[in-house]
């Protein structure tokens, strides 16, 4: 499935890829504010003059969105122009990088693999449950993570991810 790209024209260069004083004097603030040990009254008017930023906060995130949909279309359109022609063929300040592979079995095959390690005494029935995740049951057996949550309640466990940070 191709991936969806916004085009960035010129202009958007010119008017959105450019931070104003605000956003500069506010980044600023930002960068030599983080990280630093604050007392409770430093963090009170660290807060005070935080908040105080927050139409050129808002802002600043707008630059950080434009900015990852430039890195995205940039992307596809080096993609685009490294498709054509060799590897021989490109420019010296221009490499290739091997990212590796996966791995994955065909249908059905997993059950396959499985079972013959355990004929072969490689694996017992112990390590190959203990590498099953929640996920994976949930989805062999057709019910969702909640039902089994339900069912087993004192053996699932639900551990949080980090929480994401929206700035409007």
């Amino acid at each position: 499935m191709a991936k969806e790209v916004m085009i960035i024209t010129d202009d958007d260069i010119k008017e959105k890829l450019v931070l104003g004083e605000s956003e500069i004097a506010t980044l600023k603030f930002l960068v030599a504010n983080a990280g630093v040990e604050m007392d409770e009254e430093t963090k009170r008017a660290f807060i005070s003059s935080r908040n105080a930023k927050a139409v050129s906060i808002g802002r600043l995130n707008e630059f950080k969105a434009w900015c990852k949909k430039t890195v995205d279309y940039l992307d596809a359109i080096f993609k685009h122009a490294f498709n054509v022609g060799t590897y021989e063929e490109f420019p010296a300040n221009v490499k290739l990088k091997n990212n590796g592979s996966t791995h994955k079995f065909k249908d059905g095959a997993a059950a396959i693999v499985a079972d013959t390690l355990l004929k072969k005494r490689l694996v017992t029935k112990e390590q190959l449950f203990a590498v099953l995740s929640v996920d994976a049951i949930a989805k062999a057996s057709g019910l969702k993570k909640e039902k089994l949550m339900e069912m087993f309640p004192d053996v699932i466990i639900e551990e949080k991810k980090s929480a994401t940070l929206i700035i409007s």
